[in-house]
């Protein structure tokens, strides 16, 4: 077949404004130029889309037809010059987030996509907890992204709701109890828990922070208070973790930090967070925005959630 698409914009002008000339008249294009085009697209589909008589012009039964695919042919069509658009125009986005792994490696797939484009402003700000919403609020950051405990999602919302922020849930993940390879609790593919509270539990502030959102029960049954070691980095957590008996707690690190890493993670059975992102109300979710996101959903293994 060899329909243009300047036959379907002629068919839909003709439509919209009610004949012939006056949609010559909107498009700048001559009468004979439309009448020809319409008359070669009509002996190409074999049937009628006007009807011409002295009264004017009138659709027939099948024009109508053809002409509502011919909008949706056009829609896709400014759908292609927006990519396109997208493409030429300066990417800008500012994420905010702890160093969790699946918001990592979504924006390592991210930046790699924009590398060959001509401008870009990208950057990842790591921030939590009431910092992280000051950030929103300054517009400092597009979107930051949280982990809070399944049952207080809505709590969350209901808080950030009064300071016009917008938390969105993604998906449910799993904490993991995170230690030296070769540590004396490590049974087999298994932990032996009882054992556990024998040994230091170290962490960050930023830690203390996010546990404080979790369910403190399911997590305070593997801790002994009385041996703890907080640290000011993950640096000096990680150090710990390889060199010593100390254990802790977090969402799964990116396979390529384990592989660099003395320790392991083993997911506890008993214990989800739900993990979103947060936005400023005042400012639209931008398209930018939500490309990252889309990698994130579809190429980071994130359980979708309904809630």
């Amino acid at each position: 077949m060899k329909i243009k698409i300047n036959q379907l914009e002629y068919i839909t002008a003709v439509a919209k404004y009610g004949s012939i000339s006056a949609a010559s008249e909107k498009l700048y294009v001559s009468q004979p130029n439309i009448s020809y085009a319409i008359n070669c697209l009509e002996e190409e589909l074999s049937l009628k889309i006007f009807e011409r008589n002295t009264k004017g012009t009138t659709i027939t039964e099948s024009g109508y037809e053809v002409i509502n695919r011919a909008k949706e042919i056009l829609g896709n069509c400014e759908k292609l010059y927006d990519i396109s658009n997208m493409n030429k125009k300066k990417i800008s986005l500012k994420i905010g987030s702890r160093q969790y792994a699946p918001i990592v490696d979504a924006f390592m797939k991210f930046t790699n996509s924009c590398i060959a484009k001509e401008e870009y402003d990208i950057e990842f700000i790591t921030a939590y907890g009431d910092e992280l919403v000051k950030f929103i609020l300054e517009h400092k950051i597009d979107i930051g992204f949280m982990l809070c405990e399944k049952n207080y999602v809505e709590n969350l919302n209901d808080e950030l709701s009064k300071l016009e922020i917008e938390f969105v849930p993604l998906g449910n993940l799993p904490i993991f109890i995170k230690l030296r390879k070769n540590h004396p609790c490590i049974e087999g593919h298994s932990i032996n828990y009882d054992k556990l509270k024998e040994y230091p539990f170290v962490f960050t502030k930023s830690d203390e922070f996010e546990f404080s959102n979790f369910n403190k029960t399911n997590i305070n049954k593997y801790i002994n208070k009385s041996k703890k070691i907080s640290v000011i980095d993950v640096d000096l957590k990680t150090n710990f973790l390889e060199t010593t008996d100390a254990y802790s707690f977090g969402i799964h690190s990116t396979e390529k930090l384990l592989a660099e890493k003395n320790y392991i993670e083993i997911p506890i059975e008993d214990i989800k967070v739900t993990i979103g992102y947060a936005y400023n109300k005042a400012t639209p979710v931008s398209d930018t925005i939500k490309l990252f996101l889309e990698i994130l959903k579809i190429n980071i293994p994130i359980p979708q959630i309904n809630i």
